[in-house]
């Protein structure tokens, strides 16, 4: 106990404050020698030997060292020259190399350097390591009981910070009478809770990954500040600061449930990990379930309060104990403080433990992606998506039992406050018998089989989830079913208590084959499913009452019950298959979608990517050691002749730091407008098509046309900054985000048509004045394109700027529109976000033909349009209900927040399409790293010799001209009249449905959704025609680029 005390935060303080007099370390004792290990004849060369610069060198006395300098009878040290280094045994140089030199004891040879010698990699000094196999500060080494007690302290972390979620509810009564709020937004302290710490672990898990922090302090900062935050929860003035509050409270509490696993992995050996994980499982299970019990008496005698009080008690008590007990488990941490004690013990700089020369070269670009971006980006694995959504389902549908016991112990039992939380405990014990099953079955089965072939297949794990999944469907079924007065409480208590096999079990098998199948990004796999399933799991308790109640107890889980029925076969496949497809590296080493590079080509990447100067998110000609393509680079010597057309200038063209190529020997740089205008700063590149060329020179701001630079395109075949050469996941997750923007414009058309009659009483107008706000949008985003598609077509722009510019004002539009004084103000304000929001609608298709070559340009195409026929079809379903059951406002209020959806997840994630625009930023980047300001692109050309009039001309006229074209205008005629009956329906329907069959205004605009039903059998019928070529038919469609189907 004393050693735990010592190494507990209280005892690390106690120890750093007396210089090592109290609670000593070994190595800190009187009389403690230096372990043989630890004495060096001399600093050998290695992956990690010190490498000593000329100028240090220097500054090093010859005079003989000190005392301090030597130990044990040790030579003056003599320096060995760098070449003459011994080459390296290994990559990793302990302080093994010491040699007797007879009775007097060891001769040690100590080069006494500074720490800030380190300079890479291969500069770093001798290893600090475990004194031997049996070093009992190695937590793999501590005795059975220690390690025991650790787990207790962490297991009881974890309780006190998992039990925050469920305690809370039974003050969810007591909140909504004192702040006079619904139901739904008390429940938001659950939901912002359980989202809070799936959050957390994005930040504090990388953090507790740095061998200089350790997880130990990050525990206790966070467990302090965690109970802390209980006192403004309790005395909060508003909701808002209520609700604030809980979801800091679950950010802060988060390190104990997402790197508890990894500090009892510290300890524990890889086979007998298994049983310290369920019992660390179930004192984290037992907080939720425990929850309800102990703050329902507490809110049903006292107030609401009360549940809150009991929670900051639980946490301080727990910060009481660990703040004295809870040692560090990180063996990076640990050895890091070691080496240091050591440094100043020997007086010997150049010892340093591997985590601190790894922690050196630690950058805060590859720490933020790590912490933020790789567990995004593999959350898109196959596989990893796929276990992430299963869990993410039974995880929410658990955080739902918080709002069914409720309605079914008291509502139809009559239980009070308090007693409604005991049928939680049937949770608990069915907990404690699945925990003892799944420790026969490890015993009895694994460890054998690992004994016997020395491995895991990690699929082999997802068996005990199959076996799992039955009594998910199988407990919601008896739960829902048997909740009825007329049958007794304890049968739902057992179908309710049937859910923690399937979910313990379930959780025990999928997060051990995650980080199994992908061990290199384990702590990444584990935070993105934490991310997951919280965020999931949150949402879920804002409907589950809304539900129950719609579809009754039986109704609900029985719809959930058939949802987790319908994944279990992609758990069989993975079980069954996904062994076999990891055998293929080049199709499954890497992330199928790419995330990293859809982020970093977004708008919020590029703003990161260029504030940072390509240090974050960088591409790839940006990344260290990339090397400019050989027709970029410059000859290390280019004589040019000095007469009147040509003039001789031997320099090398390129940084000393962009290695060179060989180059043609003849380079001429003709200056056709005066032999005295001055070279550019760096010279001309020689062409690729020839090895002697002819160049202009002029300045940069004048382009002649005979002008010739070095035009940049795409470095080959396959470079996948082209997005015809994007993946396939990639390309299909672009078209998605693009659609999703055309559905939330397009739905804004239709949307509107419910709350014509709400405008037309509210401003006491005609309902042909209300209905102009239908035809204003639609003329609006009729004229919008004449604007911004040429926009979109300028290289220096792109359509991306374009679409996040517009889509922002098309939100910010919604507001004055929902709050407009006059019917004045709603027309304009309905035309203007018609006309902001037509670069969706006709920009869209563009962005598709850019990633598709010619021959899926249609099918792509008609995918896309469908997604735009949805909108107007489901505007008048989505919008009916909303004025139903509010007023005319709220279908403007669902169209605010669907774009704002939009607009948050598109400027995070839609890269840019259009090649030339990709192209001009290439030719931007490689003219800062070349120094050469004669590379261009072609489009950079083009847009030069742009004047005013042509732009106008192809803006405004070209349209025009065109439309004369017989077959042109005689499409035009027939289109215009089949999209104009089609908007008719949104008149149509209401006169038939509400005025013949007595529809309400919600109901008449479900008839509308057979019209998506026929929009997707005509599009597959499409398909087929591409193959078909079907004659006529199709060539006017290529003609006109009018998809078939409309």
């Amino acid at each position: 106990m004393s050693d735990t005390f010592r190494d507990s935060t209280v005892g690390v303080f106690i120890n750093t404050l007396s210089r090592g007099r109290y609670l000593r370390y070994p190595d800190q004792r009187p009389g403690w020698t230096v372990p043989e290990n630890l004495l060096v004849k001399s600093i050998s060369s290695s992956a990690t030997a010190t490498v000593i610069s000329e100028k240090r060198n220097s500054t090093i006395p010859k005079s003989s060292p000190s005392h301090e300098d030597i130990i044990e009878g040790s030579e003056t040290p003599e320096r060995l020259p760098e070449d003459e280094l011994p080459l390296p045994e290994s990559d990793r140089t302990s302080l093994s190399s010491a040699e007797k030199g007879g009775k007097e004891g060891y001769r040690v040879k100590v080069d006494m350097v500074r720490e800030e010698t380190i300079q890479d990699a291969r500069s770093g000094a001798t290893i600090v390591d475990w004194y031997d196999e049996h070093d009992q500060d190695n937590p793999k080494n501590w005795s059975l009981n220690k390690r025991l007690f650790v787990l207790a302290l962490i297991s009881l972390l974890t309780f006190s910070v998992y039990i925050g979620s469920a305690i809370y509810t039974p003050s969810i009564p007591g909140i909504m009478q004192r702040f006079d709020v619904s139901r739904t937004t008390a429940t938001l302290g659950l939901s912002l809770y359980v989202i809070g710490y799936g959050v957390g672990p994005l930040i504090f898990s990388p953090l507790s990954e740095i061998p200089s922090i350790g997880r130990t302090p990050i525990y206790m900062a966070t467990l302090l500040i965690f109970a802390l935050l209980q006192l403004p929860t309790i005395f909060a003035p508003n909701i808002h600061t209520l609700l604030a509050m809980r979801f800091f409270a679950g950010f802060f509490g988060s390190p104990a449930l997402a790197t508890g696993g990894a500090s009892i992995q510290d300890m524990f050996p890889m086979v007998k990990l298994p049983y310290a994980l369920i019992s660390w499982s179930m004192a984290a299970l037992c907080g939720p379930v425990l929850g309800p019990t102990i703050g329902g008496f507490a809110a049903m005698n006292k107030t609401w309060k009360w549940p809150i009080w009991e929670l900051f008690w639980i946490s301080s008590a727990a910060f009481s104990v660990l703040v004295f007990w809870l040692p560090e488990t990180y063996a990076e941490t640990i050895l890091l403080k070691r080496a240091r004690r050591l440094r100043a013990l020997t007086g010997n700089p150049n010892l340093f433990s591997e985590s601190e020369i790894k922690q050196s070269q630690m950058k805060t670009s590859e720490v933020l992606f790590e912490a933020l971006l790789r567990p995004i980006q593999l959350m898109f694995e196959p596989a990893v998506l796929y276990a992430n959504i299963y869990i993410g389902l039974a995880y929410a549908i658990f955080y739902l039992w918080f709002e069914a016991f409720p309605l079914v112990y008291n509502d139809i039992y009559h239980f009070n406050l308090g007693l409604s939380g005991l049928p939680f405990l049937g949770l608990m014990v069915s907990g404690v018998i699945t925990s003892l099953g799944y420790i026969a079955w490890n015993y009895y089965r694994v460890e054998p089989e690992y004994r016997r072939t020395g491995k895991i297949v990690p699929e082999s794990r997802l068996g005990v989830a199959l076996f799992a999944s039955a009594f998910i469907p199988l407990s919601l079924f008896m739960f829902g079913w048997t909740s009825k007065a007329s049958i007794h409480w304890i049968v739902p208590t057992i179908g309710a208590a049937l859910y923690l096999p399937g979910l313990f079990l379930l959780f025990q098998s999928v997060l051990v084959y995650l980080p199994s199948s992908y061990p290199k990004h384990a702590a990444s796999i584990l935070a993105g499913n934490d991310l997951f399933r919280s965020t999931v799991a949150g949402c879920f308790p804002l409907f589950g009452t809304p539900l129950y109640h719609r579809l009754t107890i039986g109704g609900g889980c029985s719809m959930l019950a058939g949802i987790s029925i319908a994944l279990i076969p992609g758990l069989w496949i993975l079980y069954k298959w996904y062994n076999t497809l990891r055998r293929f590296p080049k199709r499954h080493s890497k992330p199928i979608f790419a995330m990293t590079d859809i982020f970093r080509d977004s708008t919020v990447g590029l703003i990161i990517n260029s504030l940072s100067k390509g240090r974050l998110l960088p591409f790839a000609d940006q990344r260290r050691g990339w090397l400019p393509p050989a027709h970029f680079q410059s000859p290390p010597t280019s004589s040019i002749s000095s007469d009147e057309t040509t003039i001789k200038r031997p320099e090398n063209i390129l940084a000393e730091t962009v290695p060179t190529v060989a180059a043609p020997d003849e380079v001429m740089v003709v200056d056709r407008n005066s032999r005295d205008l001055p070279l550019p700063p760096i010279p001309l590149l020689p062409s690729r098509k020839s090895d002697s060329v002819v160049i202009e020179v002029v300045s940069e701001s004048v382009l002649e046309k005979n002008f010739d630079p070095n035009l940049v395109t795409w470095y080959n075949d396959n470079d996948q900054d082209n997005p015809q050469h994007w993946s396939l996941g990639k390309r299909i997750l672009v078209l998605i985000w693009i659609s999703l923007l055309t559905f939330s414009i397009y739905i804004g058309s239709a949307i509107y048509t419910p709350s014509i009659p709400g405008v037309t009483e509210h401003f006491d107008v005609s309902l042909t004045t209300a209905t102009l706000g239908l035809s204003l949008y639609v003329i609006g985003y009729g004229i919008g394109p004449i604007i911004f598609s040429p926009l979109s077509e300028l290289p220096s722009v792109g359509r991306t700027p374009v679409y996040m510019a517009t889509l922002f004002v098309f939100a910010i539009l919604q507001i004055p529109t929902i709050y407009a004084p006059n019917i004045h103000t709603l027309l304009a304000m309905r035309f203007w976000a018609g006309f902001v929001g037509s670069p969706a609608l006709a920009t869209g298709g563009a962005s598709i033909q850019d990633m598709c070559v010619t021959s899926t340009i249609y099918p792509k195409n008609t995918h896309f349009r469908c997604a735009a026929v949805c909108g107007p079809v489901l505007g008048p379903v989505i919008g009916g209900f909303a004025a139903q059951n509010k007023n005319w406002r709220w279908p403007l209020f669902e169209l605010l927040w669907m774009s704002s959806f939009t607009f948050l997840v598109l400027v995070f994630w839609l890269p840019e399409t259009n090649a030339e625009t990709i192209l001009l930023k290439r030719a931007r980047r490689l003219r800062a790293l070349t120094g050469n300001p004669n590379i261009y692109s072609d489009s950079e050309l083009k847009q030069a010799h742009m004047t005013g009039s042509d732009v106008v001309f192809e803006t405004l006229l070209r349209p025009f001209q065109l439309m004369m074209e017989p077959a042109v205008f005689y499409v035009n005629v027939y289109l215009a009249l089949a999209y104009a009956i089609f908007y008719l329906w949104f008149e149509a329907f209401p006169l038939v449905y509400d005025g013949i069959y007595h529809f309400k205004l919600g109901q008449s605009g479900l008839p509308f959704i057979g019209l998506i039903v026929t929009c997707i059998l005509t599009s597959i019928g499409f398909n087929g025609t591409r193959v078909a070529h079907w004659g006529v038919t199709r060539g006017i469609c290529i003609y006109t680029n009018i998809p078939f189907y409309v």
